[in-house]
């Protein structure tokens, strides 16, 4: 029966959605749990930037803006650490695992082997590196050694396109043969590599990929990557691949 108060009900959604307030997709979620895991941390900060920041705050910055788009879809979003906490490779997949989410994704910003990069200093005397000839684009990365490849390559594949789709490139830089590297390509046209010992990836038990976003010793990606606009629309992008994925 339509009654007066589900009248009101219905008028207070309206109105929280057209004002933007809740997303429609929010009404019509599941509450899937998803794990995001932010690539390194404070104490081990991974990478360091041509501009001299270190990876970990790229990866903290996309992860958060991550985390919105994916609660703003009606996700249950839980991260393997918080920004400035430390947690070790085990540390993330028992947390993981313990909650059991439909996906992990674990974050993270690219570099390369030292024979393609040139070390510089900058103006407040902080030496760092820069790629000598241009670097850029996403790699995606699978484990055959996860229990649940086949969705994590369904997964990435989603991820591939849609970032493709924003004008992103894959970068098949991996894949060179050179000590380091030499990565399988599953898929060369998406930048997805086959990658089998990577901790978090072999151990989780949910559908897994780890990204690197772009390649943050190479002077135009590093700039894209800080840009809010860029970290924005490709979380949109990341947080559609799974939503599609998870249909």
């Amino acid at each position: 029966m339509f009654t007066k108060a589900l009248f009101l009900l219905i008028r207070f959604l309206y109105f929280f959605i057209i004002f933007g307030f809740i997303s429609p997709v929010f009404l019509f979620s599941n509450g899937e749990i998803i794990v995001l895991d932010s690539g390194h941390s404070p104490s081990n900060f991974g990478a360091l930037s041509v501009s001299g920041k270190t990876e970990v705050e790229y990866n903290d910055n996309f992860t958060n803006e991550l985390k919105q788009q994916l609660q703003s879809s009606g996700f249950k979003v839980f991260l393997t650490r918080e920004i400035e906490e430390e947690a070790t490779l085990k540390d993330r997949v028992r947390y993981s695992n313990d909650i059991k989410p439909v996906l992990f994704i674990s974050i993270h910003h690219d570099s390369a082997q030292l024979q393609h990069l040139k070390q510089i200093t900058l103006t407040n005397g902080i030496k760092t590196y820069k790629t000598k000839t241009p670097i850029s684009g996403f790699s995606i990365f699978v484990s055959k050694n996860n229990k649940k490849f086949g969705d994590s390559f369904l997964f990435a594949k989603n991820v591939g396109k849609n970032l493709i789709s924003l004008g992103r490139k894959p970068s098949l830089y991996h894949a060179q043969k050179i000590k380091g590297e030499n990565k399988p390509l599953l898929d060369f046209k998406l930048g997805i590599y086959q990658y089998d010992n990577l901790y978090v990836l072999r151990k989780s038990n949910a559908p897994s990929i780890l990204i690197e976003l772009g390649v943050i010793v190479d002077s135009e990606d590093e700039f894209i990557c800080s840009h809010k606009t860029y970290i924005v629309e490709v979380s949109k992008a990341i947080a559609y691949s799974v939503r599609s994925f998870l249909k």
